[in-house]
This record gives C-alpha cells, structure tokens and sequence, in this order.
C-alpha cells in the first residue's frame, strides 16, 4: 500500500452542491460563451424592434426558445443540489454527510458514509477549481471533491502542483 500524500475531510451539505453545480451550469467556459452569443443576438434583436418598430415572427419564436432554454437551465441547476442534498440526507438521515479524499502516488480514493472507491491518475481527465473547491473529474464523469481549506495532510495548492505533475490539467 503506498503512503498517503494528501488528505482531506469535509462535511458535504448544500452549500458544497451549490457551488460545485453552479460551476457546472454557469461557470464553464462552454457555458459563458453561449451566454455571450445569446445575449448579443437577444440585444440585435431588441435594438432592430426599437429602431424599426417590428420583429420577425422567427426572432420572437427564437427570443421564446431562448427564454424556454434559460428557465429549464435554472431549474435543472436547482434540480441537481436539491437531488445530492436529498440523496445524502436519504443515506443518512440527519447525520453530517462526512467526506474523506485520499491521494497516494497512484490513485485518489473517496470514502463517504455510505461507499468507498478510488481511481487510477490515468483515469482522470480533468481538475476544476471553485472558490472553495478542488474538484478531480474522472474520464467516466466522476467528481472527487475536496475542500481547499480542510486538508488533514498536505494543502490545496501542494495537491494541484503534484496533479499537474501526473499531467492532469487543471481549469
């Protein structure tokens, strides 16, 4: 068993869903750049009905479509930290829901109150980071999350130089 480079322990809750998910829905640059094209073409739109007093009848359906998309967005975000805060209430009841991540030269293991598992470096595509999150995603869209300002061994910043070192990209 290889020694233990990091770990980290944390009380997962609402607050952490909320900002791992609103990265997700809102803070990818995937996701900015769609927000940029919709809102120029939302303007282009409502400076053309100012200036010439009439719309399309394509570019209401469009600014419909747009608004239909925003609202579903908003509400699968809200979906998602409803689902993980219902779901680890579910598993435990009204005990915390504690998180220890592990890192070890080869792999980075989660244990929760109700599972364990690790993966392989090599198995893992990409890192993101939140204001208060480093959060691991494996190549089968898995998330290890761990808290910047809870590590029991090792630091935040220590554990992102020792992920680049393994050639894991960080975002």
């Amino acid at each position: 068993m290889n020694e233990i480079l990091f770990e980290n322990r944390y009380v997962r809750d609402e607050n952490t869903a909320k900002e791992i998910f609103g990265y997700h829905y809102f803070r990818r640059p995937i996701v900015i750049a769609f927000c940029i094209l919709f809102g120029l073409y939302t303007i282009s739109n409502v400076v053309g009905l100012i200036v010439e007093s009439y719309m399309e009848p394509s570019a209401i359906f469009s600014l419909v479509l747009l608004v239909i998309i925003i609202v579903t967005w908003l509400a699968s975000y809200k979906t998602a930290v409803s689902t993980m805060v219902k779901r680890d209430k579910e598993a435990i009841g009204d005990a915390e829901f504690e998180i220890t991540v592990t890192a070890d030269e080869n792999k980075i293991s989660i244990t929760t109150p109700v599972s364990n598992q690790s993966v392989n470096f090599e198995n893992v595509k990409h890192v993101f980071k939140t204001k208060n999150y480093v959060a691991v995603v494996t190549k089968a869209s898995l998330i290890y999350i761990l808290k910047k300002d809870s590590f029991v061994k090792g630091d935040a910043e220590s554990f992102l130089s020792f992920l680049m070192s393994k050639g894991i990209k960080i975002k």
